[in-house]
């Protein structure tokens, strides 16, 4: 039975508390048991949780995040101009003297984040270290750190918490991990959980569902219209296979690309950004955020919606669109969760 999942709903009106669960199975004669604990939270003000259909919960409401990867603490108003809900969000910002101004950006344009830290950064600075390996340019000087036992660290978590736990939406484990480094991204969701029980885990992988298995939520990047030319039918083919692997429960986000007009991805439109977003939602993600809104890419322009009108645009009207259809959505996920 190793890897075996078994599913059953919990009742809407289990009282607030933790449970255990113990599973008995009999197996070509021999009896084999399982157990596994949980816990039902109250709604607490800035609470977001994953409800057992897939779909998120922020304050007790559904919330179907539609966001942009690095929006830097000066870009929060132009970028809340395409219509987002949600960012992932550097943690020198909510560290920086303008931490509290940032905060009362983010709660001004109705946006929700997601913070990314180091514990990344320095789990790959420090594997590359051993391997003898320089890294990607952005982590090379990285000391090997111990993230888990660094005050520093700590300090930045729970300024992280105290100034902006409203806007807070999830804690980001790990970016585009291989399935060999599921057991340090496993330690970083670990180390978040043990702080904070109201907001969850986020990890992306690039294709493999097991990867999901180190966070609460999981993501999946495609980017097509560029060097690789890759068909879109790709990106739905790998969210089925999500979708297989996890059953209804487990929350997917789709991260499709907006680079915009860079010369090393020149067929990327506002018409392929829409087909993307619309495919996706077919597929039965429970949020979308795209790539990005201002990066220093491949040393071949600079990409990212922010710096290209054009596609800026087109991300907003899709975005209005799709608003209007996430009730449908949502109560689509708990129609299907209620049939099984």
């Amino acid at each position: 039975l190793s890897g075996a999942r078994f599913s059953f709903p919990l009742p809407r009106t289990a009282a607030i508390g933790k449970y255990r669960v113990f599973a008995v199975a009999d197996v070509d004669g021999e009896r084999v048991s399982d157990e596994n604990f949980f816990t039902v939270l109250p709604v607490r003000p800035g609470q977001v949780i994953p409800d057992q259909d897939g779909t998120l919960l922020a304050d007790g409401k559904s919330f179907f995040p539609l966001g942009l990867y690095h929006v830097s603490a000066d870009e929060i108003a132009s970028a809340a101009e395409t219509g987002i809900n949600f960012i992932q969000y550097w943690y020198w910002n909510t560290t920086s003297s303008n931490a509290l101004a940032s905060v009362e950006l983010l709660k001004r344009h109705g946006l929700k984040y997601v913070f990314e830290g180091y514990a990344w950064h320095e789990t790959v600075g420090r594997q590359c270290s051993e391997r003898g390996l320089t890294g990607s340019p952005a982590w090379r000087g990285m000391l090997p750190l111990n993230y888990e036992m660094s005050k520093e660290y700590h300090r930045i978590v729970t300024n992280a918490l105290a100034i902006s736990r409203e806007s807070l939406a999830m804690w980001y484990s790990a970016d585009e991990a291989s399935f060999s480094q599921l057991p340090e991204v496993k330690r970083i969701s670990a180390y978040y959980r043990r702080r904070d029980v109201d907001h969850p885990t986020y990890t992306v992988s690039t294709g493999d569902p097991r990867v999901g298995d180190a966070a609460d939520i999981v993501g999946f990047d495609f980017y097509n219209r560029g060097i690789l030319r890759r068909s879109n039918a790709l990106f739905g083919d790998i969210l089925d296979k999500a979708r297989a692997y996890y059953g209804p429960e487990k929350p997917i986000f789709a991260v499709p690309q907006a680079f915009g007009d860079a010369k090393n991805h020149p067929t990327e439109t506002p018409e392929s950004i829409r087909a993307t977003a619309y495919l996706v939602l077919a597929h039965g993600v429970n949020g979308i955020i795209w790539y990005s809104w201002k990066e220093s890419g491949s040393r071949k322009g600079i990409e990212g919606a922010g710096n290209n009108p054009r596609t800026a645009r087109a991300l907003k009207d899709v975005i209005a669109e799709i608003k209007k259809l996430v009730p449908a959505i949502a109560q689509f996920c708990k129609d299907w969760f209620a049939e099984l």
